[in-house]
């Protein structure tokens, strides 16, 4: 088997712990010590390194008769994630306990680095070597489909409060009205 057709051919075929990894690996700046040229070299070849599993130093060394046609069947990572439905059972907001929620919300703060903790607090019905298995794009459904969530919740919650706030007003009004 040629290393090209061990590599991804769109974000379908890469596990999110995968993904992550990858996106860990680039740095977001020059690091002290490397030139430009090296720099570009690494964030070009990290992801074929991880996918691989072979160093940059010894992709470094193939032939770009070879490394070329592996670059180019990782274009698609300059994409967006495409949207997907999720099959993906969550928990709602009144399954979540308290120290749950504050959990995630901790959690949420750096949520690449705690992607599989939160997985594991917010999806029902599924094991730990399940949701190993997820995809990039199931994933981000999840958070996508998780955001809604928040948001309508928040929305209720504002409503709810907007009425306890209306009733005090009122019983405050009638109280002032009968001290009169």
């Amino acid at each position: 088997m040629q290393l090209i057709d061990k590599l991804p051919t769109s974000y379908h075929d890469i596990n999110y712990k995968t993904y992550i990894k990858v996106i860990q690996s680039i740095p977001a700046e020059l690091p002290d010590g490397w030139d430009e040229e090296e720099f570009n070299s690494y964030i070009t070849l990290i992801p074929l390194s991880i996918f691989l599993d072979i160093p940059v130093i010894d992709l470094e060394r193939l032939p770009a008769t070879e490394l070329v046609p592996m670059l180019q069947r990782l274009q698609f990572l300059n994409e967006a994630i495409p949207e997907v439905k999720t099959t993906l059972k969550l928990k709602a907001d009144t399954e979540l306990t308290y120290d749950e929620f504050v959990s995630y919300q901790k959690l949420r703060l750096s949520q690449w680095d705690n992607m599989e903790k939160i997985l594991k607090l917010i999806i029902k019905d599924k094991t730990a070597d399940e949701l190993s298995l997820l995809t990039i794009p199931e994933v981000v459904a999840c958070f996508f489909m998780l955001n809604k969530l928040t948001n309508k919740s928040i929305q209720s919650l504002k409503r709810s409060l907007g009425k306890q706030m209306a009733k005090q007003n009122l019983k405050l009004i009638l109280k002032m009205c009968k001290a009169r």
